[in-house]
């Protein structure tokens, strides 16, 4: 699980200290995986990072990062949505924590693991201190605390 939290973090913040490589380094069972979920995925760009490998694609018009493990085990899938798409309660719930303006959206994330499990991660910019934080929300709409960071150099 672990693992997962940080694959799903490495999502929100779309950096990871990713090497980019070229498709011949990527493991031909990872490749293999990916094509058998995502047939007609177009501009694949790969990458490696923390032991994990990262598909970045475009599928039926949206932008993915797919992950998987190097066997090819599949670690789940991101894309930036909406927020109107987080559960109502946890929109409601959220919002009161975490006001506007005092808190900027930077970015709201759909992690769906191999398993099928949606998680949401929201980052959000504290204005006062300059401060990133990042929220967990289950498909049920509960909200955890995730991780906090500086934006101050």
């Amino acid at each position: 699980m672990k693992k997962l939290m940080l694959i799903a973090f490495a999502s929100i913040l779309f950096f990871a200290n990713a090497n980019a490589n070229n498709g011949n380094e990527i493991s031909p069972v990872v490749t293999q995986t990916f094509y058998n979920q995502f047939n007609q995925a177009a501009d694949v760009l790969w990458s490696q990072f923390d032991g994990y490998v990262k598909a970045s694609f475009k599928y039926n018009g949206e932008n993915i990062d797919a992950y998987y493990n190097y066997d090819g085990s599949t670690v789940g899938a991101s894309k930036k949505i909406n927020l109107e798409k987080l559960p109502e309660a946890a929109l409601r719930s959220f919002t009161k924590k975490y006001p506007f303006p005092i808190y900027q959206l930077k970015d709201c994330i759909e992690f769906t693991d191999a398993d099928g499990t949606v998680n949401y991660y929201i980052s959000l910019d504290d204005i006062a201190t300059h401060d990133r934080t990042i929220i967990n929300i289950t498909a049920d709409g509960n909200v955890y605390f995730f991780k906090k960071m500086s934006l101050k150099n």
